[in-house]
């Protein structure tokens, strides 16, 4: 199944922690430096994001202290959420003290 994935093109997504699937894909021949992000509780108001690399992401999502129901995204498009990110703070922070 690893090998199936590397070879399709663009971003994946994996329902669960990163785990043993990160190292898997490397050593499947994913560049180490490719972007991951974990998403916690997406679309909730207890969402979390934690972004780092391949090589790095399942240390990050442990450091952060992660649990399920989370989803791993693996591919350049974790740059958009990284662009998606700034602007929500920015227009947070804007608006909060904008009154």
């Amino acid at each position: 199944m690893v090998s199936a994935l590397v070879s399709s093109t663009g971003a994946m997504d994996w329902a669960g922690a990163p785990g043993n699937f990160t190292s898997q894909l490397r050593e499947a021949g994913l560049p180490p430096d490719l972007p991951a992000a974990v998403v916690q509780e997406g679309t909730t108001p207890r969402q979390r994001v934690v972004i780092g690399t391949l090589a790095d992401i399942a240390e990050r999502a442990l450091a952060a202290d992660l649990t399920t129901p989370a989803t791993t995204i693996i591919g350049e498009v974790v740059n958009a959420l990284r662009e998606t990110q700034k602007t929500v703070a920015c227009w947070r922070y804007t608006n909060h003290y904008a009154s």
